[in-house]
């Protein structure tokens, strides 16, 4: 750490005049861009939303940039009168990749599901490109962004710190509601915990820029930050971060390491840099291979359980990778479309073998596999261009003439950028809107300094032209966010009322919800799936049915759906139809208990007390569930079959271990019981 600190402060000597710069109009203008971005919207949240934080947030930005684009039209014709930017290389590859997001979502089973990747996309692109624009007319801008980020990492710590002492400090072991530990209640200003944990990992960059940088009370609140965050990420046990913050130092490290005169380090400096290096490696290597096999310490643990593949949710993680890189071989030139991932995966489930509560993934947590799945190779490729040209830049950059302090603030956009790629492979930030945010910041910051020292030819575009065509597409932005944001009000309304009984009300309120741009909620359902549950409750079935074949094109593969399906057709008396739908529902999960007990409803009323039996017999965890238990009882009784021949039965049941939480024991999904 010692060394880290003097290259720091070598470092330091070289950024002058960072913080007490006379502020032209151009940097005012990007303070008042990079303010909004970096403090102000992690603060937006909608808690009447199913995701309090995805949709409002990008609606709320999409109406930023959109406003943010009128100023342009407004502003001196030296602020926005040269385009050149648009010539860099990064923005064809992102051109040609939403050319792709867009062409796999027309393509898809599902195209309404695509608008998300589309819009996000785009806002992505105009991100980029006004970071790099906003960045060139600020000299200072590196030092201004840094101390926004203080600002926004102190109110993350608060929030952080204030949520641990009060929900988790003091009950060890505690869980939540639905079986997860209680550290999941920490979810700082995000929508959970592990992306709290990755969101403040993105700020590491600036605040290490802070404490070589900064002087006196912003160096102090710099160091403090950088500190509270550092422990709070520790506190957080998310193993994704973690190997991100390895992969990121390392990575900086040896970029230093390598081009150490470029950078002009000073050779005893690097020497022992490099020693202190390998001495981190090998004293990580020892505690994830070796110190920690073990422990009860639940950090070491959680260290540990990186590499144990059969270690918490890894094996769930492993196997959803697996069935996905099968998908992207089936679809490798389109994928199966952008936002079908969760429509199309449960094709592959049965290759793994899934159980009921496993299937309720909404991403395969690898936005890499995730984007292959969806776009196909081609915009895996486009996608791994962007990240391979930043790289080229960064190298240029350092091996270039470009100032000293400018190599240092790329080296370290780029130790931010691949501690966010490295995060990728477990998690899925790719979806989230303030993910993306530092996603563009890091890659629009390399491409400015790049461009600085190799300018592009001048690329003049008519203002009113360029202001038209950013602010059409904004416009359909904000009309998808506003209409996303309010179905998931709807819908979250809608679960409500119908868990309170209020059957009617729940009905209209989907009605209300439906829209021409979604058809599926926040956690992967069809809007008329949750009407159909309504008419189902109120026993009207031939009303539930049409909602539900309906709900089916736009989800096909929706285990509980095609549960649900069946049972209003058993309710209505046709019961070839309700074994079909309970068929399907255990070809895609073959212990779904739901169906299992419905199918054996069936075949008891038709006196195939065989059949019966021997779908009871398959429900899992059968001793903690007292009326299956009665049922295979009483259907023993009737088959004549002795106690004594069910000895070996219940031995096979004594060392059962799946356990299942109270989550699944969901009031939504309709049980046919045996009569006895």
């Amino acid at each position: 750490m010692y060394y880290s600190l003097s290259l720091l402060k070598a470092m330091a000597k070289q950024v002058k005049s960072t913080v007490n710069v006379e502020k032209s109009n151009s940097g005012n203008l990007f303070l008042w861009f990079a303010g909004f971005l970096i403090i102000l919207l992690p603060l937006v949240r909608v808690s009447t939303a199913q995701d309090a934080a995805l949709m409002p947030r990008l609606l709320v930005l999409a109406m930023f940039l959109f406003f943010f684009t009128g100023i342009i039209l407004i502003r001196k014709k030296t602020v926005f009168s040269d385009f050149s930017n648009l010539r860099s290389a990064v923005f064809l590859l992102l051109a040609l990749y939403l050319c792709v997001v867009i062409l796999s979502s027309v393509l898809a089973l599902n195209p309404q599901e695509g608008f998300f990747d589309i819009v996000r996309t785009v806002i992505f692109v105009v991100l980029v490109f006004y970071w790099v624009k906003l960045i060139s007319l600020d000299k200072e801008w590196f030092g201004n962004l840094s101390k926004m980020v203080v600002v926004a990492a102190s109110v993350s710590v608060v929030v952080g710190f204030y949520q641990y002492f009060s929900q988790v400090a003091g009950q060890p072991g505690g869980h939540l509601a639905d079986g997860r530990a209680l550290i999941y209640s920490v979810v700082g200003l995000m929508a959970n915990k592990n992306l709290f944990s990755s969101y403040i990992l993105m700020l590491f960059p600036f605040l290490i820029f802070g404490m070589a940088a900064f002087k006196g009370a912003w160096r102090i609140a710099s160091i403090t930050t950088f500190t509270l965050v550092s422990l709070l990420i520790v506190l957080l046990v998310t193993r994704a971060v973690w190997v991100g913050i390895t992969v990121s130092f390392f990575t900086s490290t040896l970029l230093v390491l390598i081009f150490n005169e470029k950078l002009e380090i000073p050779p005893k400096l690097s020497v022992r840099l490099a020693l202190f290096v390998s001495l981190a490696v090998l004293i990580l290597v020892s505690l994830v291979f070796v110190g920690t096999r073990g422990s009860e310490n639940p950090y070491l643990g959680k260290l540990s359980s990186i590499v144990r593949p059969d270690a918490d949710n890894n094996h769930f993680r492993l196997n959803i990778w697996k069935i996905t890189s099968e998908m992207t071989m089936d679809h490798p030139l389109t994928g199966v479309g952008a936002g079908n991932w969760q429509i199309a995966i449960p094709n592959y489930y049965s290759r793994i073998g899934l159980k009921g509560k496993e299937v309720n993934w909404q991403t395969p947590h690898n936005d890499f596999l995730w984007i292959a799945s969806e776009k196909g190779i081609p915009g895996l490729l486009l996608f791994l261009g962007i990240i391979a040209m930043v790289s080229f830049y960064l190298i240029r950059i350092i091996t270039g003439q470009s100032k000293r302090e400018n190599k240092l603030q790329a080296i370290l956009l780029y130790s931010g950028l691949v501690a966010y790629l490295t995060d990728s492979c477990f998690e899925f930030p790719y979806q989230r809107i303030d993910h993306q945010v530092y996603l563009s910041l890091f890659v629009a910051g390399i491409v400015a300094i790049y461009h600085q020292q190799h300018p592009l030819k001048a690329l003049n575009i008519k203002r009113s032209i360029f202001v038209s065509a950013i602010s059409a597409l904004l416009i359909f932005c904000m009309v998808y966010s506003f209409s996303a944001v309010r179905m998931e009000m709807q819908v979250k309304k809608a679960i409500s009322l119908i868990s309170k009984g209020k059957q009617q009300e729940a009905i209209a309120g989907i009605n209300s919800a439906e829209n021409a741009f979604r058809n599926l909620d926040a956690m992967g359902s069809p809007l008329r799936y949750y009407s159909g549950l309504a008419y189902s409750n109120l026993n009207d079935h031939q009303e539930a049915i049409p909602n539900f074949l309906i709900a089916l094109q736009q989800h096909p593969k929706h285990v509980a759906l095609l549960s649900n399906t069946g049972l209003s057709y058993l309710k209505t008396g046709d019961t070839a139809q309700a074994i079909q739908y309970f068929n399907k529902a255990l070809q895609i999960v073959p212990d779904y208990k739901e169906a299992r007990v419905n199918l054996a409803t069936i075949f008891y009323l038709e006196g195939d007390y065989t059949k019966s039996l021997e779908m009871l017999k398959a429900v899992k965890n059968k001793r903690k569930q007292p009326e299956i238990k009665q049922n295979i009882r009483a259907l023993n009784k009737l088959l004549g079959i002795a106690e004594d021949s069910l000895v070996e039965a219940k031995k096979q049941l004594k060392i059962e271990k799946h356990k299942i939480h109270k989550k699944d024991k969901n009031k939504l999904k309709g049980i046919g019981l045996l009569p006895v």
